[in-house]
């Protein structure tokens, strides 16, 4: 079951160093009902804030979690803040909101969309980058308070589901998706995508336009994506992993395809092939399968990934792009399924899910 059909399903429903330090011990941070859900997890200097099925929550320093923004019916899936302290805010039915630096009046703003909205990426000047079902990409660039529709190539007739998007620089950014699909957005445009995997036969056909009701499972899918130890790491369905070395080269923009040769009326197959940032990807798979939703790298360059099955994986970069991965299970953590990660100091970090957010240390009290 790929992300938004777990979304949908979950809205309805009631060798590290660190191994060394002890057990994993998990404690509740914050606690709702049996009916929420914590989809998103956000830092802006020493505020945390998370996106919910029923609005943003906030914590600032020692204080609790509490309510700070109510959505009114709408889940907000995302939540994520510019380096200058402007947040975006998205969720179900293209739900968009927008925030100022020093500021916690939240205000919805017109997306332009009806789609369910996923993920949110900024850079370092401060643009926004927004993906979302049925291809959704919107851009705003820093300092205006316009929001751009980029365009995204169908495949069969249909535009694929985006979960995640990375800015590997101020211009370009990488978006994954359904179909292990690979986007390279530049300078406001979608440059270059490529689908590495694919869609079983009998998937004919998504959800209506509205893209809130129903879902044809295709597998498999890219659920999420960050930076980590030198590398871009994209995660999802079935433990899928694909990895990729962030040389100096690899950030350059792709190189146009080769010239077709006089009189050739198709061009070969090298022509086809990625490059640039869609190109030399490493794809492996995480022991036991799981569906990895959300990705985080500590400040030691320690993978963090969260799963379905309500388990944390850890992964270490070996040589080239491998890596190797553990899964953990941690003291006091029981849930069916966790959506996001943070880090929150060297041996901690927050994970959300259910009903709950929770902090998981490995110092255990130490």
């Amino acid at each position: 079951m790929k992300k938004l059909a777990f979304i949908v399903f979950t809205l309805c429903l009631p060798a590290l160093a660190w191994a060394a330090t002890g057990e994993p011990l998990a404690t509740i941070q914050w606690n709702g009902t049996a009916h929420d859900g914590v989809f998103a997890l956000a830092r802006r200097g020493d505020e945390l804030w998370a996106a919910t099925n029923f609005g943003l929550l906030l914590k600032r320093g020692s204080k609790p979690w509490e309510t700070a923004v109510k959505s009114n019916g709408n889940a907000l899936l995302g939540i994520g803040f510019s380096p200058q302290g402007d947040g975006i805010a998205v969720g179900q039915n293209g739900l968009l909101m927008e925030v100022k630096p020093n500021s916690e009046n939240w205000k919805t703003q017109n997306s332009g969309v009806k789609h369910r909205l996923m993920w949110v990426a900024s850079n370092s000047r401060g643009d926004f980058l927004v993906v979302g079902a049925f291809g959704t990409v919107l851009y705003r660039a820093a300092g205006s308070d316009q929001w751009q529709k980029v365009a995204v190539k169908s495949s069969q007739g249909e535009e694929p589901h985006l979960y995640g998007a990375f800015f590997v620089s101020d211009d370009e950014a990488l978006v994954v998706g359904e179909n292990e699909s690979l986007l390279d957005f530049d300078k406001g445009n979608i440059v270059q995508q490529v689908e590495l995997g694919q869609p079983p036969a009998s998937a004919s056909s998504k959800s209506s336009p509205g893209g809130d009701q129903g879902d044809t499972v295709v597998t498999p899918s890219l659920f999420t994506v960050t930076y980590c130890d030198g590398m871009l790491v994209a995660a999802g369905q079935r433990g899928l992993v694909l990895s990729k070395s962030l040389a100096a080269e690899t950030k350059a923009t792709p190189k146009p395809a080769p010239k077709r040769a006089r009189g050739r009326k198709k061009p070969d197959k090298a022509d086809k092939q990625p490059t640039g940032l869609l190109a030399d990807w490493h794809s492996a798979e995480i022991s036991g399968q799981p569906d990895v939703y959300g990705l985080a790298c500590t400040v030691g360059g320690t993978l963090i990934g969260v799963s379905n099955n309500g388990t944390i994986v850890t992964g270490t970069r070996q040589a080239g792009t491998d890596l190797a991965w553990q899964t953990i299970y941690a003291k006091g953590l029981y849930a069916p399924w966790l959506s996001a990660v943070l880090p929150s100091g060297n041996d901690n970090f927050l994970v959300a899910g259910p009903a709950n957010i929770w902090e998981v240390s490995f110092s255990n009290g130490k």
